[in-house]
């Protein structure tokens, strides 16, 4: 099986305040934790992130559940944000963890 970080990696381009904002919730948040990504669809640049706190969460599965994030997309979206993607953590379980899984890379395309 190949490794999926050796093929064509892309730029994600970030404001500060997202990248803070990511910084800061994820310490605070279990692993398998996520949130949403939001900025400019024509840019690509991600300039907001909105911590999820109200997805299942796993022991090594992060599943949001879409509806209940209904509202936040609609307040993004009178704002001209849409959703670009999304992240989450990993536990800290050595080594492994480093890098994005395969169903990681998966969800990535």
């Amino acid at each position: 099986m190949s490794d999926p970080m050796t093929k064509r990696r892309e730029i994600v381009k970030i404001t500060r305040s997202a990248y803070d904002a990511i910084r800061m919730g994820f310490p605070k948040a279990p692993p398998e934790r996520g949130g949403f990504l939001g900025g400019d669809v024509q840019t690509g640049v991600v300039s907001v992130f909105h911590l999820d706190e109200l997805s299942t969460v796993q022991e090594l599965d992060y599943s949001p559940d879409f509806s209940k994030h209904r509202s936040l997309f609609a307040s993004w979206a009178t704002r001209g944000t849409s959703v670009l993607g999304m992240v989450h953590s990993h536990p800290p379980l050595g080594d492994s963890y480093q890098f994005l899984s395969p169903l990681d890379c998966f969800f990535a395309k």
